[in-house]
């Protein structure tokens, strides 16, 4: 109490004044301590960094949110579930989060494919009780897995087979087989499980060949054996029968060797380096609704009142390289198609005409070589002092004779 009354004389004030203007003091550090402390978003990533759709997704959540709310701090665990199964790593990893993320105040929790939001609903409780959740790249989706469940919303990633195998025969009208490469993931398993219902309303005269469960060499020599006539769908190939692990593009790189058309549902860098195209998804697109859904959660909006998009808007998109090589009816493109690498070279544009210019060229200068080599000898013969005979008319040569001097023949 002398402290206070001595401070009260120092500032000039009641003791009571200067207590009430220190626990403000506190009150406002306390509250922004807890501001800062709790403007942390965590994302689940299912796979790890270098699977280029995941990452474009994750940039997009970023950079969007970024913009607005600058102080926002991104907590990115990436699961690896590509490479090792949820059921090998699930307990690890709930061991990891229990200890990295029970005391930490979230924001909101973003999942990334279906192994995260899998696992983050299985542990949500423990981890992070009542914590907003916003999912993207759900494969499958159906609305019934959010039965029971609060505060959850998102982005479905919902492939647009009917139109790409539409696409892919309408490009290709002679198609009589359609192979489609797929692994045991649970992503590979369920587009091909929807391929197969799908399969169904196809004509019959259309051989389907399934390439799943199957090994790197046995998925080589089965894509080499197929008739020319076939194209190729990729579902996934992340893992094959032997446990190996494939990147993006080691798988896009194995499956384009057969050189037949190949079609595929991500825009994640098979069309441009081998694939023709498809209606792809775009990670861009999921991470920047699923950034604008996130902002309306921040503002205070319940997660429940946000909709869920059950339909990615997948676009067309095709390599005007793979398009000629392949031979496709140009004339079957969507409308609003995008066409990359449209832009044709001075090389490929003139190639006919200058193979041509270039085989006239080699002849003159062959010709000429030969010229200049056969001068370079009569001049060498020249040099050395041989003698060439002129053959005159036989009247001009009687004509030099007698105009020569008589010599008598001395006695």
């Amino acid at each position: 109490m002398e402290r206070l009354r001595a401070m009260a004389r120092v500032h000039g004030g009641r003791p009571w004044v200067q207590a009430a203007r220190l626990f403000a003091i506190v009150f406002v550090l306390l509250l922004s301590a807890q501001s800062e402390a709790s403007d942390n978003i965590l994302i689940l990533n299912s796979y790890h960094r270098g699977k280029l759709l995941s990452d474009q997704t994750i940039d997009a959540i970023v950079t969007e949110l970024q913009e607005e709310h600058p102080k926002l701090t991104f907590l990115i665990e990436d699961m690896d579930t590509k490479r090792r199964s949820l059921n090998e790593v699930r307990a690890s990893l709930l061991n990891l989060y229990k200890q990295k993320y029970q005391a930490t105040e979230l924001r909101a929790v973003i999942t990334v494919d279906n192994n995260a939001f899998e696992f983050a609903i299985e542990n949500r409780d423990t981890l992070f009780p009542g914590i907003p959740l916003v999912f993207c790249g759900f494969n499958g989706f159906k609305h019934s897995v959010l039965d029971g469940l609060e505060g959850v919303t998102g982005v479905a990633e919902a492939i647009d087979m009917e139109s790409t195998v539409n696409v892919a025969l309408a490009l290709h009208p002679n198609t009589t087989h359609l192979a489609v490469v797929s692994d045991t993931t649970p992503t590979g398993a369920g587009i091909l499980r929807d391929f197969r219902a799908y399969a169904k309303q196809l004509p019959k005269s259309l051989k389907i060949v399934e390439l799943f469960d199957v090994t790197s060499d046995q998925l080589r020599a089965r894509l080499k054996a197929l008739p020319t006539s076939s194209v190729i769908l990729r579902f996934s190939f992340f893992r094959d029968a032997d446990g190996q692990s494939f990147r993006v593009d080691e798988q896009v790189g194995l499956i384009a060797e057969a050189g037949l058309p190949v079609y595929d549902f991500w825009d994640e860098g098979g069309i441009g380096s081998g694939y023709v195209g498809g209606y792809v998804v775009s990670g861009t697109s999921q991470g920047q609704v699923v950034a604008r859904m996130v902002e309306r959660i921040l503002a205070g909006e319940a997660p429940d009142r946000i909709k869920v998009v059950d339909r990615s808007p997948n676009i067309p998109v095709f390599d005007k390289r793979e398009l000629i090589r392949t031979r496709a009816d140009l004339s079957q493109l969507p409308p609003n198609s995008e066409v990359r690498f449209a832009e044709i070279s001075f090389l490929s544009q003139y190639q006919r005409q200058l193979l041509i210019g270039i085989g006239i060229t080699f002849v003159v200068l062959s010709s000429l070589a030969v010229f200049f080599a056969v001068l370079s000898v009569q001049r060498n013969e020249l040099g050395r002092g041989t003698a060439f005979v002129i053959r005159l008319p036989l009247a001009d040569q009687l004509a030099a004779q007698a105009a020569e001097p008589e010599h008598p023949i001395p006695g």
